[in-house]
């Protein structure tokens, strides 16, 4: 599975409160992939430091790697809810089959590990047909927006090291229900 850190290098994301969202993105992924080798899986990462990855070859490494699933992990800012906006957003390219049940998963484990509720909607999945990672990726994959920067509760948490590895734990948990069923509880 690959675990894709969105943004880096040039490229820090969104920029509010305190919070460097090539950063977080990071520290979340870095968590998620220590717990999800913890339970045997193969996990690349489409970064491992502060560096520009390009869309394309996030993808293409995915692609190459015969990946059975991408998680790129982000976080959200909205200029327009006056910080009033929170929680979880996950979008996947088509609905439906894998790729749905792994976003549904994700959003889910946010809410039940985090308590971060779905946003802009009842499940906070929804598709999109114009992100890059999304379009060019060939397994089944997600990116989830795990919170505002916007939000000041929800930034003092994307800067908390203890609420990043509780969120990489949580994300590499859905992988691991996604990947078996049987474990879901």
């Amino acid at each position: 599975m690959v675990l894709d850190p969105g943004h880096g290098g040039r490229d820090p994301g969104t920029l509010a409160n305190g919070v460097r969202e090539a950063d977080v993105n990071l520290a979340v992924c870095r968590a998620a992939e220590e717990w999800l080798l913890d339970q045997n899986f193969r996990v690349l990462m489409t970064r491992a430091s502060d560096v520009y990855v390009a869309r394309r070859d996030r993808a293409r490494l995915a692609n190459r790697e015969l990946a059975e699933c991408f998680v790129s992990v982000h976080v959200n800012a909205s200029i327009w809810s006056r910080g009033k906006a929170h929680g979880t957003q996950c979008y996947v390219f088509s609905k439906g089959g894998k790729t749905e049940r792994l976003a549904r998963l994700c959003t889910k484990l946010m809410f039940d590990q985090l308590g971060s509720a779905p946003w802009g909607g009842d499940d906070g999945v929804f598709l999109s047909k114009t992100l890059g990672v999304l379009l060019l990726t060939k397994p089944p994959a997600v990116l989830i927006e795990i919170g505002f920067a916007t939000n000041a509760d929800e930034s003092r948490n994307l800067v908390d090291p203890a609420w990043q590895k509780r969120c990489g734990e949580a994300l590499g948990e859905a992988v691991v229900r996604w990947f078996r069923p049987e474990v879901a509880g």
